[in-house]
């Protein structure tokens, strides 16, 4: 097997809704709402996060999440497919909570867009989530 061709999971049929299909939703719901809440609420504190700071250097709030989002997306499809997407999505979710933890307790400017760069590798994938779930639904449900 070469990069080209790359084998695929069984499709899994399900006739009504299952735990597992039930875990999925929950799971992805949640996952969604964590990089909703990681993307915008740095902007409902924003003169706040200045004063705390010291700075005046608001652009780099979004912007450097925003970047390493943007740079991210290409890599972790190709991790996808290579390690599987459950693996990587966990991995990705795992890392934000870790850049989330690290800009909770950020002392300064510089910690806290560290904090937003890991924050960062699940937005892309925010849309290509729900493509799990829908695939191990019957297809008269699609």
């Amino acid at each position: 097997m070469n990069d080209a061709t790359v084998e695929l999971d069984p499709i899994v049929e399900e006739r009504r809704w299952s735990w597992r299909l039930i875990g999925w939703v929950a799971v992805l719901v949640l996952a969604n709402r964590m990089a909703d809440t990681a993307m915008t609420t740095p902007e409902m504190v924003t003169f706040e996060m200045l004063e705390y700071f010291g700075t005046n250097q608001v652009a780099w709030l979004n912007t450097s999440a925003m970047l390493a989002g943007a740079i991210a997306s290409p890599l972790l499809a190709k991790s996808a497919d290579i390690f599987g997407k459950r693996r990587v999505l966990l991995v990705t979710i795992f890392i934000a909570g870790a850049g989330s933890l690290i800009c909770l307790v950020a002392p300064h400017l510089w910690i806290f867009l560290f904090g937003r760069l890991l924050q960062a590798p699940p937005w892309p994938s925010c849309s290509s989530r729900w493509r799990s779930p829908v695939r191990s639904a019957p297809r008269r449900w699609r």
